[in-house]
């Protein structure tokens, strides 16, 4: 269970690094329905995350990773 909650946070960490990358970033012009993608595709290593640890510790997870990446 450990290895799959690390492997769902690298996943949650590298979508918010590329938010990050849209809003401020190189390609800072970047559109709002990128922004938006990435966003939505949160929701699927969060719900995986909630199966494995429950919805209060993975809604902490995804928000101190966005957090901690984006700011």
């Amino acid at each position: 269970m450990n290895s799959e909650v690390a492997r769902l946070r690298e996943q949650i960490k590298r979508e918010c690094e590329a938010m990050k990358q849209g809003l401020s970033g190189v390609a800072m012009v970047a559109r709002h329905d990128f922004i938006q993608q990435k966003y939505l595709s949160l929701e699927q290593p969060w719900e995986q995350l909630e199966r494995l640890v429950g919805v209060e510790a993975a809604t902490e997870i995804v928000c101190r990773t966005y957090f901690e990446v984006v700011g």
